[in-house]
């Protein structure tokens, strides 16, 4: 047994290594090794480890774990203590006091892994492995107030009807594949509702019942994880319902007009975007149109001013158009139609669906001034942060990411840059159009993740406030990102200065740095 513990913790350390490396989700499998590690040959009852555990762990520590709202039990303790110990980097010292404490070694059996010097050597050379990486592991959560294996004996947790679905598998999968990356957490209301002028309102996404949930010992299923509390999570106060019927129910925004292809002077005219021109006179001109080169002014032809760059043409050249000037929505958000010359008509049209327009650069302050248009940004934001979990994602439904993306069409930089758009964009979000497209679209990929077993243990828990409830990213209106290392955290809860996680990786570089130093 001991040699397939090694075995397991082998396995384990070299898939979390290369998560680490490659900055993947990972689950908890290593804490569970670890758990069965501590428990192999315990002669007491279970209970009695965590009082083991304490006499080896820092007085401060044993308290911070009693203390967590959400442990209630022995085995709480103990399966939070490992976590919280994988978490400051002290494992391998914690498990050399555990063998060569006389007083804990008492409670083991001779050939119990704990007991052997040689085994616990060995699992520190493959902990230490990871020790120029942070781990992330959620400790204060109600799954942990149950053994392994008796987490799927407690019917209470799912409803009369749920199926429960036989997990055939063996070995190690069997033992330790949780499924459930523990750095996750769910927020009740996702505050979504962009509709009222700013002002926002929380939406209702009903939450599909989790209707697989493997019975095997040592399996930790996300839905039991996440949802044991109340299993079928409502969110109240509704305004809309996420649920819709087929992604194809989207009515995706048809091309407009603009061939895409540019003339020679497409720098020069692209100049006049994000600039409000103003004429020059005549003499820039040398009193010729800007077209055709004929005489005008006095001493020719009456002249017309285009009022996209500003230029001076004769009739002939200038015809009778009319067109939205950008540079007027950028700055002034004015939609109204001015008269341009044929030249510059024919420019505007061939750019009108091209997405040159980058608000981030040019007027960022627009959005606080256009209701409708910060809808707009903050869909885009919200697509842009679900793409990450699509991307992940392996299921095959009409809401997986190659879907997506092929319904998006030349539409790909609705989620991949929030701010850019094309001329065609800022008039639909002037009319409502592309935020009612965009809220389905958000909507449904939303879902998709609150819903999916695998995207869903991509979220996080909010390390200030340690509510076990998971929470995202996407969720704009309760939860803010740090910059540095892309925590999430509840916005009631975020304080000035670095993020707990950030404090950590500071901690852990310092650590390595004075390592190699010595």
């Amino acid at each position: 047994m001991t040699k397939e513990i090694l075995s397991d913790l082998k396995t384990v350390c070299d898939s979390l290594y290369i998560a680490l490396e490659t900055n993947q989700p990972y689950d908890d499998s290593l804490c569970c090794v670890l758990e069965d590690l501590l428990l192999h040959g315990l002669t007491c009852e279970r209970e009695k480890l965590w009082s083991l555990l304490k006499t080896v762990s820092h007085h401060s520590q044993n308290e911070f774990l009693e203390n967590m709202e959400n442990l209630s039990s022995h085995a709480g303790f103990v399966r939070a203590w490992v976590r919280v110990t994988l978490n400051d980097g002290a494992i391998c010292s914690a498990l050399k006091l555990l063998s060569q404490d006389d007083g804990v070694k008492q409670y083991y059996k001779g050939d119990a892994f704990i007991s052997i010097e040689e085994n616990v050597v060995s699992a520190s050379n493959l902990l230490k492995s990871l020790d120029k990486h942070e781990l992330n592991f959620v400790c204060n959560t109600v799954v942990l107030n149950h053994w392994r294996n008796e987490e799927c004996q407690d019917d209470t947790c799912f409803n009369d009807n749920e199926e429960i679905e036989e997990d055939c598998q063996s070995g190690f999968n069997r033992r330790y594949s949780s499924g459930n990356r523990l750095s996750v957490s769910c927020e009740d209301d996702l505050e979504d509702d962009l509709d009222s002028s700013r002002t926002s309102s929380s939406t209702d996404i009903p939450q599909e019942k989790r209707s697989s949930i493997s019975s095997c010992p040592g399996r930790v299923s996300i839905s039991e994880s996440i949802f044991s509390e109340n299993p079928v999570i409502r969110w109240q106060n509704s305004q809309s319902d996420l649920r819709i019927s087929s992604i194809s129910d989207l009515s995706y925004l048809p091309e407009e007009e603009g061939t895409g292809t540019l003339s020679c002077d497409t720098e020069e005219r692209l100049q006049y975007f994000s600039t409000i021109t103003n004429e020059k006179g005549l003499s820039s001109q040398m009193f010729k149109c800007f077209s055709c080169s004929s005489a005008i002014g006095n001493q020719g032809q009456e002249f017309k001013v285009c009022i996209y760059d500003k230029r001076y043409y004769c009739r002939a050249c200038f015809g009778n158009y009319a067109y939205c000037i950008p540079s007027k929505i950028i700055y002034n958000w004015d939609h109204n139609k001015y008269r341009v010359s044929k030249k510059s008509f024919d420019f505007l049209t061939q750019v009108h669906t091209l997405p040159n327009i980058d608000l981030s650069k040019l007027n960022i302050s627009l959005y606080n001034h256009v209701p409708e248009l910060a809808k707009v940004r903050d869909y885009r934001r919200m697509l842009n942060m679900v793409r990450e979990y699509l991307v992940r994602c392996n299921s095959k439904d009409e809401v997986s990411y190659e879907v997506i993306r092929k319904k998006l069409g030349t539409h790909q930089y609705y989620w991949d840059s929030p701010h850019l758009y094309s001329i065609a964009d800022l008039t639909k979000s002037f009319s409502g159009q592309l935020q009612s497209y965009l809220k389905k679209l958000s909507q449904k990929c939303v879902h998709h993740v609150y819903c999916c077993k695998k995207c869903s243990s991509l979220g996080f828990i909010c390390e200030y406030c340690q509510n076990p409830k998971i929470i995202f990213a996407f969720e704009l209106q309760t939860t803010d990102q740090c910059a540095g290392c892309g925590a999430v955290y509840h916005k009631s809860c975020k304080r000035n200065g670095p993020c707990p996680k950030c404090i950590r990786k500071e901690y852990i570089l310092n650590k390595n740095k004075r390592h190699i130093t010595t």
